[in-house]
C-alpha cells in the first residue's frame, strides 16, 4: 500500500528529555523534517499522555500547525501498545492501518502497530529514522 501518513510519538522521538535528563529539548531537526513530509504526506502524533500535559510540549496552536491529528492517550481511555489506539489515530487522519508508519521509541509499540497492519520505525536517532523512513518511502 502507499503512505499516506506518518504518525510520531511525543516523549522519547519529538522530545528527547525524558530519556536523557537535558529538561525540555525538542527535536527541532525531526520537527523541520516532518514539514518537508507535508504535503505529501498527513502527519500525526500519538502519545501517551494527556492535554494538560502536552500543553507544555506543543499548545494547542503549535498541534494544530504541526500536525494534521493529534491522539493523546488520557483523553481517549486508550494507550499504546492497544491495537484501537492506532487505528483511532489512523481514522483521525483519514487513512487505512496499511498506510500509515508509526514511529516510536519504543520496540513494544513498534511491534503492536505491526501485528495490525502498520509498518513502524523504531526510533534512536534522527539519522537512522530518516533513513529508515526513507527505504520505506
Amino acid at each position: 500500500q502507499v503512505t499516506q501518513a506518518v504518525i510520531f510519538d511525543c516523549f522519547g522521538v519529538l522530545y528527547l528529555s525524558r530519556y536523557f535528563g537535558t529538561g525540555e529539548l525538542r527535536n527541532q531537526e525531526l520537527l523541520d523534517y516532518m514539514q518537508t513530509l507535508r504535503p505529501k504526506l498527513k502527519i500525526g502524533m500519538l502519545s501517551n499522555s494527556s492535554s494538560r500535559e502536552m500543553n507544555r510540549y506543543f499548545p494547542l496552536a503549535e498541534r494544530k500547525q504541526f500536525f494534521d491529528a493529534v491522539v493523546l492517550s488520557a483523553d481517549e481511555g486508550l494507550a499504546k501498545p492497544e491495537q484501537a489506539i492506532f487505528e483511532l489515530t489512523c481514522q483521525r487522519l483519514g487513512v487505512a492501518v496499511g498506510e500509515a508508519i508509526l514511529v516510536d521509541d519504543s520496540e513494544l509499540n513498534c511491534e503492536a502497530a505491526r501485528s495490525i497492519g502498520m509498518r513502524a520505525v523504531g526510533y534512536r536517532d534522527f539519522g537512522q529514522m530518516k533513513s529508515e523512513l526513507k527505504s520505506i518511502l
